[in-house]
């Protein structure tokens, strides 16, 4: 209250503790202020921090997950390379025993790629040609040759046990021979010969121009390639497809013509000097060639169907 120039406090307490207790008070404000102002700052620095370790959480999730895509991708990978590695395995295995039993075939059936016939009644022919069963598959041939020439195959060959009556064993045939009868020029007098053209005995006569025949043997310079022009040239699409090298099958095939392939087999022999696997190894081309061909045939039919 004031009443002219002087100043009057009124106040329970003395003044000194009045002071006293409003500095405490300041001082308790001024220490929470200060209080208040490091917790703030403490937590603007926690919520940096945090953001920071969102960051890289994120971060390590983005990471994680584009590892786990990869792995991912590596295991497919490593699961199709399984597949793949276990496909040709098996592919390899199927083909080996196709080919172990191709080549059995083969072996067991050479006696069906010429006519057989009595060795007795041969033996009595002046005008046959004996060539053992190496006319086909081996370069060792023992010939004779007469006015009409004909080819006698042997599946086994006689080994003298003595050097005494050899020039008789030699030409003594086994009852297992078979006989192929060569034919002559007159029969296709515009044709072409097959073989060596100077040794009767290695050759075969074909309607075939002998221009055609230089094209083919001019253009196919490997065994394999002539093997199949030539039989494409000598036999029809048709042909091929119902026929195979020994006309045994499921499919009831027919044999083709054993003198033709003999021919063949004569070409090859004369320009490229092939050996018993050359030979053997181009008729499983052979019959792969009428194998393709019947597949197709039959897809034919399904189609028209």
């Amino acid at each position: 209250m004031n009443s002219g120039s002087k100043r009057y406090i009124i106040t329970r307490e003395p003044i000194g503790t009045a002071n006293k207790h409003y500095q405490d008070l300041s001082q308790q404000i001024s220490s929470l202020e200060a209080t208040l102002t490091i917790i703030h700052t403490i937590v603007q620095s926690l919520e940096q921090k945090s953001n920071s370790i969102e960051l890289k959480f994120n971060t390590l999730v983005e990471s994680t997950s584009k590892t786990n895509q990869v792995t991912d991708d590596l295991s497919a990978k490593v699961q199709g390379l399984s597949v793949q590695l276990k496909r040709k395995g098996r592919l390899k295995v199927a083909r080996k025993k196709k080919l172990d039993s191709e080549e059995k075939s083969i072996q067991t059936s050479s006696d069906d790629i010429i006519k057989k016939e009595d060795p007795q009644s041969i033996s009595q022919n002046p005008t046959q040609v004996q060539v053992e069963r190496s006319s086909l598959q081996s370069p060792n041939i023992s010939t004779e040759v007469e006015a009409r020439q004909a080819v006698i195959v042997n599946n086994t060959v006689n080994k003298p046990t003595s050097t005494e009556g050899d020039e008789e064993r030699e030409n003594k045939l086994t009852g297992t021979s078979v006989l192929l009868t060569l034919n002559k020029e007159d029969d296709f007098p515009e044709g072409c010969w097959l073989g060596d053209s100077k040794d009767p005995n290695r050759r075969v006569r074909v309607a075939m121009k002998p221009k055609m025949l230089d094209f083919l043997t001019k253009t196919f310079d490997t065994p394999e390639k002539l093997a199949l022009a030539l039989l494409d040239k000598l036999f029809s699409r048709e042909t091929l497809a119902t026929s195979n090298l020994t006309g045994k099958g499921k499919h009831q095939k027919r044999k083709l013509d054993p003198l033709i392939i003999y021919g063949i087999y004569s070409q090859l022999r004369h320009l490229h000097n092939i050996s018993d696997a050359d030979w053997t190894r181009i008729k499983n081309n052979m019959e792969a060639k009428c194998r393709f061909l019947w597949r197709r045939k039959m897809k034919a039919k399904e189609k028209e169907q």
